[in-house]
């Protein structure tokens, strides 16, 4: 073997080897340049402005009204928010699309004792094999493939349509809440009034474990109409007439019954707030 072909394999070895390196530098160059686009869109996503009032120290209700696009109540929002003034909060209202993503993040660290989520709930499948269903709250945030990206990969968020024709939007999950909010409620009461807001108790757990003091909902679907007559009654017994929680689901499923169609149930969680009136609880 010649001296000189020798030399030309070493040449030829040592430009592949090169080649390799800059097509790894290259590689690795662009999954950084994606990693922080994504990073940023992130950021830009988690850093949008609360729209919520400071915390006055004074006790506070919300009225969160997503449904207020598609299924607008005034009388919801004005008995509802006269039953809570009676009982001695302040009451702010939130609508339409004012309900993003952020608006739950932040909501925890507002300073609310008491909230009527007047939004949409469903179900997602967990797991085909067993069947498993999820608890989602759904926003007004229009949906977007690298919006909240990083939660989107841990299954905290997800894309979600009221009706079959309906523009995607963002839903949160109850790992969400547990999660990925900002500071804890101050033994709130949560009174969720979307369809089978109470399926399971895996969302009032979450609810519960950042900082809440009772959460209340139906354990199947619900129609506007019987859910929003439902609340105002079950809101009323709570705040102005000051009644215990199992008092007030007893009275209003008296009046009300279950859901007409689905025979949903209005339920509460935990057990050790039965006997208790929402003041009490937030003693």
């Amino acid at each position: 073997m010649s001296r000189h072909s020798h030399k030309g394999r070493e040449r030829e070895k040592s430009l592949r080897t090169r080649s390799r390196r800059w097509i790894l530098l290259a590689v690795l160059v662009f999954v950084a340049a994606v990693a922080t686009v994504v990073w940023g869109f992130t950021q830009a996503d988690v850093r949008s402005k609360s729209v919520f009032p400071p915390d006055t120290g004074e006790p506070r209700a919300a009225i969160v009204d997503s449904l207020s696009i598609m299924v607008p109540n005034t009388d919801f929002i004005a008995n509802t928010s006269r039953s809570l003034e009676t009982g001695g909060f302040k009451v702010d209202v939130f609508q339409g699309e004012q309900i993003t993503v952020n608006f739950y993040r932040q909501l925890t660290g507002a300073g609310y004792d008491f909230i009527v989520l007047r939004v949409h709930s469903g179900l997602l499948v967990k797991r085909e094999s067993e069947g498993d269903k999820t608890i989602w709250l759904f926003t007004n945030e229009p949906y977007r493939r690298m919006g909240h990206y990083f939660d989107q990969l841990r299954g905290r968020i997800t894309s979600a349509k009221t009706h079959d024709d309906s523009a995607p939007v963002f839903a949160i999950s109850a790992n969400f809440i547990r999660d990925c909010t900002e500071g804890k409620f101050h033994n709130a009461a949560i009174v969720s009034l979307g369809c089978a807001s109470f399926y399971s108790d895996e969302m009032a757990l979450a609810f519960i474990n950042i900082g809440a003091s009772v959460y209340l909902g139906w354990d199947a679907s619900v129609g506007v109409k019987y859910v929003d007559e439902a609340a105002m009654m079950l809101v009323d017994k709570l705040s102005s007439q000051n009644m215990s929680v199992a008092a007030a689901v007893k009275d209003t499923m008296a009046v009300k019954g279950p859901e007409p169609n689905t025979r949903a149930l209005l339920k509460f969680y935990p057990p050790s707030s039965a006997a208790l009136t929402v003041k009490e609880l937030l003693k």
